[in-house]
């Protein structure tokens, strides 16, 4: 096993999920880094029963509110949830990079759900002070 590192270990773990087709079948598929903790899940539950929406995130840039069609916003990489029908083999490994954050490739590759509106982001995660 060779250790990339954290930027490209994250970013490598998506391109090997996606190009292996992983998520096939599931209804979503939640990334959740070890340091990352969900402690009310009741609109997170409530979120991903709605049919209009397809991705929730976490801004690293949260003082930026915003709570759909976010198109400023920077994906967090420690925690997304996203319905695999939008995860396809090349959907992170083919990305016009290269990137030098995971965050940076998630916001790309998640960019036509914000752009349509389909995208809901968690408020009040109080990121700039981690």
């Amino acid at each position: 096993y060779n250790n990339t590192g954290y930027q490209e270990g994250a970013m490598l773990a998506m391109e090997t999920a996606t190009v292996q087709r992983w998520f096939d079948g599931y209804d979503w598929v939640v990334r959740v880094n070890p340091d990352v903790l969900i402690l009310d899940d009741e609109w997170l539950i409530e979120t991903m029963l709605d049919d209009g929406v397809d991705g929730i995130f976490a801004n690293c840039q949260d003082y930026l509110v915003c709570q759909k069609n976010c198109l400023n916003s920077l994906v967090n990489s420690d925690f997304f949830a996203v319905r695999p029908m939008h995860l396809g083999p090349r959907s992170f490994s083919e990305l016009p990079g290269p990137y030098q954050t995971a965050e940076d490739q998630a916001t790309a590759a998640f960019r036509e759900i914000v752009k349509e509106g389909r995208d809901r982001w968690i408020a009040g995660t109080n990121m700039q002070n981690t």
